[in-house]
């Protein structure tokens, strides 16, 4: 139980990273100064429609994108909460996902799109059949927490790379 617990102190230090890189993607566009921010105060309720069309056809890159951020919250989401049912890690996907188109909307920095919702919660669920195919392989907390810890610590290296990279390249 000490090992479970152990691991899991170190899976929400980098929840707590992924949440912080998560934030300053989508609500501060990835930009240094708030000066940089667009100050649009729009509201999409139409699915897949103005938001996800550039030069009349489908943006499927942005679709994508907006799913694949999610991942990570998905997987977090299941390894964190691995004793609560489904319903209620889905509805904290869905929820922090309106919740930061929501803050879009209030601090006027972005467009808020349901589009974006429904895409950041395919990728949240997306997370969490990932974490249920590793648990399956690991076949103990312990094992899977110790997985779930090594491909946060490369996933965050990675980030982190690519946010220094963002930093040299705009000095």
């Amino acid at each position: 139980m000490r090992n479970v617990l152990e691991r899991q102190r170190i899976t929400v230090v980098f929840f707590a990273i992924y949440l912080v890189m998560l934030v300053w993607v989508l609500l501060f566009k990835m930009q240094f100064s708030l000066a940089y921010l667009p100050h649009v105060q729009t509201i999409n309720l139409v699915p897949y429609a103005a938001s996800a069309m550039v030069n009349g056809s489908v943006d499927i890159s942005e679709i994508i994108q907006n799913a694949l951020v999610y991942v990570p919250f998905g997987f977090f989401a299941a390894a964190l909460l691995r004793n609560r049912p489904v319903w209620q890690k889905l509805l904290l996907i869905a929820g922090t996902s309106v919740a930061i188109e929501a803050l879009q909307y209030a601090l006027a920095v972005g467009r808020s799109d349901i589009t974006d919702v429904i895409n950041n919660f395919a990728g949240g669920v997306l997370g969490l059949l990932l974490y249920a195919l590793v648990r399956r392989m690991c076949k103990t907390e312990v094992k899977t927490l110790t997985v779930v810890n090594v491909i946060c610590i490369m996933a965050s290296a990675v980030m982190l790379a690519l946010m220094g990279a963002l930093i040299v390249a705009n000095l």
